[in-house]
């Protein structure tokens, strides 16, 4: 297993989807089962012993953090004035803490999942420049229509079970991976792809286990449903 001390953790979402709620709540502290969805995620972090869990975000939203975690001295801030994509976003961080030959592993700041994060570190081999997570058998949050040729419908499911890997993260980074990024990347978009272009070699970590974001009013509900008996960061 690789050591890995640092998680990184993208808190800054503005959540326009979410809306009216997030216009007085913002994103990653919309309240899940009554508790704000970022605490899940730090204190599930820190209980893998990943310390400090660091948290990338604008002024207005680190003040936020700052008075909700005001009981965790395990928490670190990045303050970002502008958004330089998700890779960007977080190498910059990286960069600012000197982190740079550090293993760090990096999150959304609105993805609940119960990816043994150990068993992730564990599966990271040398030779892979990083390691992503993510979950199968997904079931789709909505019926689906299939079509047999444009126009005309070919059959119907209801919420179908997707036998394929979602890629959900959290995901972790060697050192060599941050010379990747440039300024505006996605790491999903534009991180991941170069290195593979590059003959970089990824691997990835596969549970079957529970997934939730709260990207929607929709899947914010079904994350309340599933979290409403659930006080601390474990589902």
């Amino acid at each position: 297993m690789v050591e890995v001390k640092y998680s990184l953790i993208l808190a800054g979402g503005e959540g326009t989807r979410l809306k009216p709620y997030s216009d007085v709540i913002p994103k990653p502290l919309m309240p899940v089962g009554g508790v704000p969805c970022i605490r899940r995620i730090v204190e599930r972090h820190i209980s893998f012993g990943l310390i400090p869990v660091i948290l990338i975000a604008g002024p207005h939203l680190v003040q936020l953090y700052r008075h909700e975690f005001r009981d965790l001295k395990k928490v670190k801030y990045v303050v970002e004035r502008k958004k330089h994509g998700t890779a960007g976003d977080a190498v910059r961080a990286i960069k600012k803490l000197h982190l740079e030959n550090e293993y760090v592993l990096i999150a959304n700041g609105d993805d609940l999942t119960d990816i043994n994060l150990y068993r992730l570190m564990d599966e990271h081999k040398s030779y892979n420049i990083a390691t992503v997570a993510g979950i199968d058998q997904y079931q789709f949050d909505v019926g689906i229509i299939y079509l047999k040729e444009l126009g005309q419908v070919g059959g119907f499911k209801e919420k179908p079970i997707y036998n394929g890997i979602v890629h959900t993260g959290p995901d972790l980074f060697s050192p060599s991976a941050y010379k990747y990024v440039k300024d505006g990347d996605d790491i999903s978009k534009d991180w991941l792809p170069k290195m593979l272009e590059d003959g970089k070699q990824i691997g990835v970590y596969v549970e079957h286990t529970p997934w939730v974001d709260i990207g929607n009013i929709y899947k914010l509900e079904k994350a309340n449903e599933r979290f409403i008996h659930t006080k601390t960061h474990r589902g």
